[in-house]
């Protein structure tokens, strides 16, 4: 067979510059669809309770507040059964295993079950985070927007962690923490290119977010000296208390989730009948996740009340999340973060140190969201972006580094997302030979067919399609015992590509 002359190893920094205005654009696309979803996601989680209202009930009813937690449960098993395990796998551990294992759009299976998981968790008072969800979301409809206009297998990587830069971006109004968020816990790489198209993602939801809802007032504090020495005392037992707190987190979600496949509805209809019981019997526990972060920050809560929501957020969200619910464990950790750094403020009041209970809670909802997920830049550009203030990042900074340390180090605990993928049976795949090779698409290392190779007969070869990855083609060659593949696209050869090239591509890549 003819071909082109066989330069075939293109400089990859060099595409992936060219292509740099096409990933902007394309980022620009995810940023403002995520932002549209995440608005319309926003709604859906308010709809049980709007219907609850229109049905002209109250939720201030006590048999109203245990009736919904308990509906929700009942109506969520009745959606899942007859579903399969893999399609009722969601949140960001889907995300780790899709990104590990699969090519191509995230499921549209997956997808379904976590908005209408989402909305019958969060909307009947489930204390679960609408963060995860969003992530998934987010990444899901981004997936879905690349396979729409014709982006090569390749790019899903980057459209998955644009997705959910935006997702974060949009909830919180953080742009900068969720992009930091996307590359230091969905992708764990760095490049400049993919950075840009993450950044502008993440940028495009954040103005979409803003102009329909408006942007939230900054959270304000006190804090009249950022001297480090100073505050140390302190600094060392909030740590030490979120160290613990991030631990019993850990521990509840995952060894209740080691048997979660085990009764599964029945475990759904305990978490119902659980926090039915909870809310019908104090009715600030009903309050959403994210508006108990808000009021903890604003200190709208007497010291009893704080008491009372932590000993909640502590085992009641991860206890639930354990059990199956599909919320997110983002909003959670927050809020238990913030909660405690605003009790041991309490304390602190009348002593000597000079920290106000706003500045420990927003310090200790960065260091709890690090110590659970591992994301150390992330929760603390979500504290500067939050507070509008450089004074608590080197404070925060030490939180987070010594609450890391006890989590990592004596407790030697990893990410919760990456503890559930295990669970799953399977683990995440980091290796750079999966990175690069998904990466980069079969075009670009493929060797056009000349005019008189047009007609070839392609029943005689293997043939891929040129949106494959370097992955699927390397896959395809050992399954099939080919070292060279027609490539097509249409239906129509357009090329071939050779094992050889794809090899010292890698080899070239990876030096």
């Amino acid at each position: 067979m003819s071909s082109k002359p066989s330069d075939t190893t293109p400089n990859s920094s060099r595409a992936s510059f060219n292509k740099l205005p096409q990933l902007v654009l394309l980022g620009i696309a995810v940023g403002v669809v995520t932002a549209l979803v995440m608005g319309l996601f926003r709604w859906l989680i308010t709809l049980p309770t709007e219907l609850v209202s229109g049905l002209g009930l109250s939720t201030s009813d006590p048999w109203v507040l245990f009736a919904l937690p308990v509906t929700g449960s009942v109506l969520l098993w009745l959606f899942w059964s007859g579903q399969s395990k893999d399609s009722r796998r969601v949140g960001i551990p889907h995300l780790f295993e899709h990104l590990s294992y699969q090519h191509g759009a995230l499921p549209f299976k997956n997808l379904l079950n976590q908005i209408v998981g989402a909305t019958l968790a969060i909307g009947t008072g489930q204390p679960v985070g609408r963060e995860g969800p969003g992530v998934h979301i987010g990444a899901a409809f981004s997936s879905w927007l690349g396979t729409k206009v014709g982006v090569s297998n390749s790019y899903q990587r980057l459209l998955i962690g644009c997705g959910s830069a935006a997702a974060i971006a949009a909830l919180f109004n953080t742009p900068l923490a969720g992009v930091l968020f996307a590359m230091e816990v969905i992708l764990l790489e760095y490049s400049l290119v993919g950075f840009t198209a993450i950044i502008v993602a993440s940028i495009s939801a954040d103005a979409i977010s803003r102009a329909l809802f408006g942007s939230p007032e900054l959270l304000g504090h006190s804090l009249k000296s950022s001297d480090l020495f100073a505050h140390l005392p302190v600094l060392v037992l909030l740590a030490a208390l979120i160290g613990v707190g991030a631990f019993l987190f850990h521990e509840i979600v995952t060894r209740l989730a080691k048997q979660r496949g085990q009764y599964w509805p029945a475990k759904l209809i305990f978490s119902g009948l659980l926090v039915g019981a909870l809310v019908a019997y104090e009715p600030i526990l009903f309050t959403p996740v994210h508006e108990v972060m808000l009021g903890t920050l604003d200190q709208a809560y007497a010291e009893q009340a704080l008491y009372l929501l932590l000993l909640f957020y502590l085992f009641i969200p991860p206890l639930v999340i354990g059990l199956g619910i599909p919320g997110g464990m983002i909003g959670p950790s927050l809020t238990l973060g913030a909660l405690i750094g605003s009790i041991l403020g309490y304390q602190l009041l009348g002593t000597d140190f000079e920290i106000d209970q706003a500045s420990l809670s927003l310090i200790a909802m960065a260091a709890m969201l690090s110590a659970v997920i591992h994301a150390p830049l992330a929760a603390l550009l979500a504290v500067f972006e939050l507070s509008g203030n450089v004074h608590t990042l080197t404070l925060a900074l030490t939180v987070i580094v010594l609450s890391d340390l006890i989590m990592r180090s004596l407790f030697n605990r990893p990410s919760i997302f990456e503890r559930l993928l295990l669970l799953q049976g399977v683990s995440r795949n980091t290796k750079i030979y999966r990175r690069v090779m998904t990466s980069h698409s079969v075009k670009e290392l493929m060797i056009q067919l000349s005019e008189s190779d047009a007609d070839f007969a392609t029943d005689e070869q293997v043939v891929i399609e040129s949106k494959a990855t370097l992955l699927q083609a390397m896959e395809l060659m050992q399954s099939s015992g080919q070292d060279e593949l027609l490539v097509s696209r249409k239906g129509r050869p357009i090329g071939r590509v050779l094992r050889d090239d794809i090899e010292r591509f890698f080899k070239e890549a990876s030096e």
